[in-house]
């Protein structure tokens, strides 16, 4: 989801290539931060290779009214 909360999921679409640089520009500044706090950095399954969203949850009768399934 951090893929397409910087922008990327929307460049791809577009076919926007300074879009693309600049939402892994944004990915890596926030993987930076992310990586210099204290502790043990949490990483949501499938960010660390830049996995979009996936709206086929919405098919799902018994999961479209849910947006937690976009991840």
């Amino acid at each position: 989801s951090l893929a397409s909360l910087c922008g990327l999921e929307g460049a791809l679409k577009s076919n926007d290539s300074k879009g693309i640089d600049d939402a892994v520009k944004r990915m890596m500044l926030l993987y930076g931060i992310t990586f210099s706090i204290g502790g043990i950095p949490l990483l949501y399954s499938s960010d660390e290779v830049g996995k979009l969203n996936d709206y086929s949850y919405r098919l799902d009768d018994t999961k479209k009214h849910d947006d937690r399934w976009v991840n």
